[in-house]
């Protein structure tokens, strides 16, 4: 009797089992549907786009094995009268996933889906519409976006940063749209990503096209693709490339990787930042580098230097360097200093500042030392002698002069202090905890998961950085780094400027406003000089100038599941 039961007993610990694994698959599924939305604080057209991307990753992540049927994220943006902002946030996912063999046998299908569509959540802000959400090396000019990915301009504006078409436009006019595609009011593109260099844009929309446009001393605003030659300043978006992937910037230098995994280079190339042994001094339109005909994943900037990591057709992962290498910055030993030793006794082949772009990095370069986080590497960049990552589990790795690592260093001096080379030891580690992470010229700017900033950097020249890992404020959202200030938006929608704030970046009018602001390194009690902002900076007035900020109604599909 025991005999004719034990399959039926076998039936029912298979069905026990399956029943338990579909289960813990369903609610590992609610978990990622939900962080999607929840834990990135989505506020807008572009965060939908970047909650998508989360949202694919931690499937194929979560259920290697399964096959993802839905992945879909839907945003509703309405801007009401009040100057409040009302967002209503839903997302979704099915997986089709393996059931175990003994339950096939017993009739049942060999694969089920699962489904989860999340609640739908609703919240209202008062902010005032524009976010600062990306990176650039923009010195006078403010940068933002809108909810239907309009992107405004502000502050300096004197050689074509507003984009319009003239050339000059005073600091004191309000913020202005910029009109992209030119001439052509009625179809708007959507923008999902801008960056910028000393004082020229490109941003990259939802069509993947790039378009450039400000001033073009080496090619860096692509005047020369629209015009046939180069013309600078280069007041008119210009279409610099299509197929575009992600885009970045250096000073005067423009990066672009396409969607079929090339890297593409236009601006200066005095510093070997586009890979060219020959050193000719500007690219005026987009060139391909060549990283041995590896498909590119990622790209970032450096000051006067790149980085790129690629994978090849065996799957491994690589990380590429060029440009200026001082400091060790960009991952290699330095060829054109001596050793030294630095203040706690160790001897080093980095010295900053002394620049080195004519040695082992002048052509594209494999960092060796970064190997075994190839594959993990989420953002890279860096700045003037040092270089820094953001690994997909938060943790961040820096190399090259401590100065600007957050190690207790400032400047001066620099040439003493500790250094990072790759070549011969392992990265340092910053801190951990990170979802979004800015390197930019002397310093970083970093928002844990649970949204609180924080800042390093050494150079204290503006008061933005601080010697050591340094918390500045709660509650953010997002940031948007520049050479020598920085925007951050909270979780309100409110935006604040902080660090540098010549040419009206911060909205306050006029200079003596600024030396008036009790924030201002002039008054008792506050730390620099006249051209400082301390924090937690001035909050951005957008609604003194009566400016339409879009209300993001996209035309997007709601997700159905069957």
């Amino acid at each position: 009797m025991y005999a004719l039961l034990l399959p039926l007993l076998v039936a029912f610990l298979s069905l026990s089992i399956d029943s338990s694994n579909l289960l813990a698959k369903q609610a590992r599924l609610a978990d990622i549907v939900t962080e999607s939305l929840v834990s990135t604080g989505t506020h807008s057209y572009t965060s939908e786009y970047q909650s998508k991307k989360v949202l694919d990753a931690s499937l194929a992540h979560s259920f290697p094995d399964d096959e993802t049927l839905i992945s879909a994220i839907k945003i509703e943006i309405t801007q009401q009268n009040s100057g409040k902002t009302h967002y209503q946030q839903l997302a979704a996912a099915q997986i089709r996933t393996q059931v175990f063999l003994p339950l096939t046998k017993l009739g049942f299908g060999d694969k089920q889906k699962i489904s989860y569509l999340s609640p739908e959540y609703s919240q209202t802000s008062s902010g005032k519409g524009i976010l600062m959400n990306h990176q650039t090396t923009l010195d006078m000019t403010g940068i933002g976006m809108d909810h239907d990915g309009g992107i405004w301009m502000w502050g300096f504006r004197g050689t074509g940063q507003q984009g319009n078409g003239v050339t000059y436009v005073t600091d004191s006019q309000a913020p202005q749209k910029v009109m992209i595609p030119p001439n052509d009011p009625l179809n708007q593109v959507k923008n999902i990503k801008y960056a910028g260099g000393y004082a020229n844009l490109i941003t990259l929309d939802s069509n993947g096209d790039a378009w450039a446009w400000g001033q073009d001393l080496y090619g860096e605003a692509g005047s020369a693709v629209c015009k046939g030659q180069n013309r600078n300043p280069n007041p008119t978006p210009c279409k610099v490339l299509s197929n575009v992937a992600d885009i970045s910037s250096g000073e005067y230098v423009t990066t672009l990787l396409k969607k079929d995994g090339t890297l593409w280079f236009m601006g200066q190339c005095l510093y070997s930042q586009c890979g060219d042994p020959t050193n000719r001094r500007s690219r005026w339109v987009p060139e391909q580098i060549n990283l041995d005909g590896e498909r590119v994943t990622l790209i970032g900037s450096a000051y006067e230097g790149t980085f790129a990591i690629t994978v090849d057709n065996k799957g491994k992962y690589s990380v590429w360097g060029f440009g200026d290498n001082e400091g060790c910055g960009l991952g290699f030993t330095q060829t054109n200093v001596s050793g030294q030793t630095d203040i706690n006794g160790k001897f080093s082949q980095c010295r900053y500042p002394t620049q080195d772009y004519n040695g082992l990095s002048r052509s594209p370069r494999r960092i060796t030392g970064l190997d075994k986080y190839a594959d993990q590497i989420v953002y890279i960049g860096g700045g003037d002698g040092w270089g820094e990552a953001l690994l997909e589990d938060g943790t961040v790795i820096g190399w090259g002069a401590h100065v600007h690592l957050g190690q207790g260093y400032t400047y001066p001096p620099a040439i003493t202090t500790p250094y990072t080379n790759l070549e011969v030891e392992e990265p340092i580690v910053i801190m951990h905890n990170v979802r979004t992470l800015h390197a930019r010229y002397v310093g970083s700017a970093a928002i844990t998961n649970d949204n609180k900033l924080y800042t390093w950097g050494g150079l204290e020249i503006y008061q933005i950085y601080g010697r050591n890992v340094t918390h500045r404020a709660d509650n953010v959202y997002s940031i948007s780094t520049g050479k020598e200030f920085m925007f951050y938006t909270d979780l309100d929608f409110n935006s604040y400027g902080v660090g540098y704030h010549t040419r009206d970046k911060f909205l306050l009018g006029n200079r003596q406003n600024y030396l008036n602001h009790p924030l201002n390194g002039l008054n008792p009690g506050q730390p620099g000089n006249e051209n400082v902002i301390n924090w937690p900076g001035i909050e951005m007035n957008f609604a003194q100038f009566d400016i339409d900020i879009g209300n993001g109604k996209d035309p997007k599909p709601i997700p159905v599941l069957h």
